[in-house]
């Protein structure tokens, strides 16, 4: 069992708070071009103050919200991250526990290989079983064979446990697959774990009438609905090296601008992302 360090020694969390920062982020300039015209009932959906362009939490459409990491919470682990994202007022959140376990010979069970393997388990304080979990620890897995220097772990196992605080696997499903990579790069950074990459992950949502939404919430995933009306993205980033690595998409994208488009403003959200909040946590972590 694993215990949280008490407030006498606290771990500091590094946040990035849009709402303060003001509008200085190229992504965060809201570009009318983008949006077709004649189709505002769609728009009206989202963008709730059609003339400040404006969601119903007051973001601009590439507005992110409160990104949070706390490199190293747990007493008893080899490495872990606290993951959290809200909005304003501390609206839609997501918090997430990251944990990570030393690498431990494959079993008998398991073919082992050359390369080191990662599993992910998902679990909930409520211990509900939803069945998302496993197709949530898949993506996890997937995302962390990319970023992860396997051959440092050959013939074994590191077992990543995420267990969900705050959040709704469903309606938050982005949101908490972007909290769980961020987190597991910082808890396997913390683990002493090498990574080829630095993931920084993002949700990025393509609604039905061409506008496209960095870091939605389970409101708007509700308003975005499933494919075809809308696409889900969650893009992973290289913090180092400037470049996507990887793109977990639920929809399909008719046109190749529009992909285009979702790719340039995932880039540049996430640089946002890694230079307030997970670059820190890093350098936390070195020092």
């Amino acid at each position: 069992h694993c215990t949280v360090h008490s407030h006498e020694t606290p771990v500091k969390s590094v946040m990035f708070n849009p709402y303060t920062s003001g509008r200085e982020h190229s992504f965060q300039k809201v570009n009318l071009d983008l949006y077709p015209k004649g189709n505002e009932q769609g728009l009206r959906e989202i963008i709730v103050d059609t003339e400040a362009y404006t969601r119903h939490d007051g973001r601009y459409p590439e507005q992110l919200r409160d990104h949070t990491i706390t490199p190293g919470p747990l007493s008893k682990s080899c490495g872990s991250a606290w993951v959290g994202v809200a909005g304003p007022n501390g609206s839609t959140h997501v918090e997430l526990l990251v944990s990570v376990y030393p690498p431990r010979p494959a079993s008998r069970s398991k073919v082992p290989k050359p390369q080191g393997q990662i599993e992910c388990r998902v679990r909930t304080v409520s211990g509900k079983e939803h069945e998302g979990k496993q197709e949530l620890a898949r993506s996890v897995e997937t995302a962390m064979m990319c970023v992860a220097r396997r051959e440092s772990f050959p013939f074994c196992f590191v077992v990543l446990d995420i267990l969900i605080v705050s959040g709704d696997i469903s309606g938050d499903r982005e949101s908490i697959l972007a909290c769980a990579i961020n987190g597991a790069g910082v808890a396997m950074a913390h683990a002493g774990i090498e990574l080829a990459s630095v993931p920084v992950a993002i949700p990025f949502a393509l609604h039905a009438s061409s506008l496209l939404l960095l870091d939605h919430d389970s409101e708007e995933r509700k308003l975005i609905g499933p494919s075809p009306k809308g696409v889900v993205v969650v893009g992973i980033r290289d913090g180092k090296a400037n470049q996507i690595l990887h793109v977990d998409i639920q929809g399909v994208f008719e046109d190749a601008s529009l992909l285009a488009d979702s790719l340039r403003q995932i880039s540049e959200g996430s640089v946002a992302v890694f230079e307030a909040c997970i670059r820190p946590a890093y350098l936390k972590i070195l020092n």
